[in-house]
């Protein structure tokens, strides 16, 4: 590590208390932990999958909430955002 790479680490709020170390230098990391923390961060990327499909068009009926007991239809499913729209 070069004095430029170490200012770069030294100058990131939280860094040093995460990787540990002093405060002239931090302590190294395995490769095992750096394949740990890298797998860790693509799991997070991955997004997860629905637990429930619906189709617009479907009929619903609303379970809780102000609406609760209501019976209505899907107009727009947005997966990205785990919602969906209905209309009663």
């Amino acid at each position: 590590m070069t004095d430029d790479t170490w200012h770069l680490v030294k100058s990131t709020p939280k860094v040093t208390g995460f990787i540990g170390g002093t405060s002239t230098r931090p302590t190294p990391i395995s490769e095992k932990e750096v394949a740990s923390i890298m797998q860790q961060i693509q799991e997070g990327v991955e997004k997860p999958k629905p637990k429930v499909l619906f189709e617009v068009g479907e009929a619903v009926r609303v379970t809780e909430g102000p609406f609760n007991d209501f019976h209505g239809n899907v107009e727009e499913v947005n997966y990205d955002r785990a919602s969906c729209v209905y209309r009663c």
